[in-house]
């Protein structure tokens, strides 16, 4: 007896048959692999289908082009997931027409319900880049695991990050056949993430990582995961098409504030005037979700006359940062002459210290210890 999941795929291959129509023509005859049993007449009457599109279809190598599709998944290390299988997410079952068949090259398990997706621009700034590596990693080592897209930019540096953690889990979701890998730079990271995670795609093998590929894709970022955390974006980057998809499936939106004149916070800052979460901390995007909050050392407490304050929770470089800051508020400018670091050094740690909610920023570049 061939099985529904034998259906979905089969779905799948049809060119011209996405989510929409694979679900209408299931509903229509009962199961996906009923639909190839009807004749043409059937499928445009009841199903449709235009007849060109029912003439495909019928032509279909059914189920032989199944096994076929299975076959190749095994020579590119890879496997099917349908909505006919427990296996599949659960959140994404919950997004309106969700993909029929993943693709998947890795694993997946429950743990990834607790998940967040991290996404932005492909050409961040320094600070932009740094902060979606830091974000990956803390999400990361809080148990929760990052889900992007594999772009060049924000995405390449969430996986990243998250990868560094002890155990870090991390989802990749792509917009083409997982017999390729897009963009060619990333095959490290791609078989990095396979390895601790998975890469996800919805496309059949042999797929193109075409434009018009790419915000079918961005649905399945926003709807794997109960929220999207938007990193930098200019007015008119994908990111914001993710964050678009998650508004109408339900999800939480956050967005991390940039500077009034820097072209990739457009995006983000404009999130947040249409009601995104604004993201200081790891902390915030922790309480609003109601995740636990990672435990942690506390602060050093600041060292009276005559003591030897040892900073057992700060490493050497965040000791000579802490030290500045215990004499007031300073200007990072301040901050790298008495460091001894040039600024752009200054700013990666300062962020991860901000992360670890040590240090709190302030208008116009200045820093103050946080005593909370």
């Amino acid at each position: 007896m061939i099985s529904p999941a034998y259906g979905w795929i089969g779905l799948n291959l049809v060119p011209g048959i996405g989510p929409a129509r694979a679900h209408r023509l299931a509903a229509a005859f009962g199961s996906p692999e009923r639909v190839f049993s009807e004749p043409v007449s059937v499928l445009v009457e009841h199903g449709h289908l235009n007849v060109n599109l029912a003439e495909t279809l019928k032509a279909l190598d059914w189920p032989g082009c199944v096994e076929a599709e299975l076959r190749r998944c095994r020579l590119v290390r890879c496997r099917t997931v349908t909505l006919a299988d427990a296996e599949y997410p659960a959140r994404l079952r919950e997004i309106p027409l969700p993909p029929p068949v993943l693709y998947v090259r890795g694993t997946l398990t429950p743990a990834d319900e607790k998940s967040l997706s991290l996404v932005g621009c492909r050409r961040p700034s320094d600070y932009g880049q740094t902060a979606a590596r830091e974000f990956g990693r803390a999400l990361a080592e809080a148990g929760i695991t990052v889900v992007s897209g594999l772009a060049r930019g924000i995405d390449a540096a969430a996986h990243a990050g998250a990868l560094e953690a002890p155990g870090g889990r991390t989802l990749a979701v792509v917009a083409h056949g997982l017999d390729r890998i897009y963009p060619e730079e990333h095959r490290d990271l791609h078989d990095r993430i396979a390895a601790s995670g998975a890469v996800i795609s919805e496309f059949a093998l042999g797929v193109a990582p075409l434009k018009e590929n790419f915000p079918r894709r961005n649905r399945l970022i926003s709807g794997l995961t109960p929220g999207v955390f938007v990193v930098e974006a200019g007015e008119r980057s994908g990111a914001l098409i993710t964050a678009r998809w998650a508004a109408e499936q339900g999800r939480d939106v956050f967005a991390l504030p940039g500077r009034y004149d820097e072209a990739n916070a457009q995006g983000t800052n404009a999130l947040i005037q249409d009601g995104a979460k604004l993201v200081m901390n790891l902390r915030d995007i922790l309480e609003e979700m109601d995740w636990a909050l990672p435990e942690t050392e506390a602060p050093p407490a600041a060292a009276q006359p005559g003591e030897r304050n040892l900073f057992p929770a700060l490493s050497p470089e965040q000791q000579k940062i802490y030290a500045a800051l215990q004499a007031g508020v300073r200007h990072v400018d301040e901050l790298a002459a008495e460091c001894g670091r040039p600024v752009s050094q200054l700013l990666h740690e300062l962020l991860r210290m901000e992360l670890q909610g040590w240090v709190r920023p302030n208008p116009g570049g200045f820093y103050s210890w946080n005593e909370n």
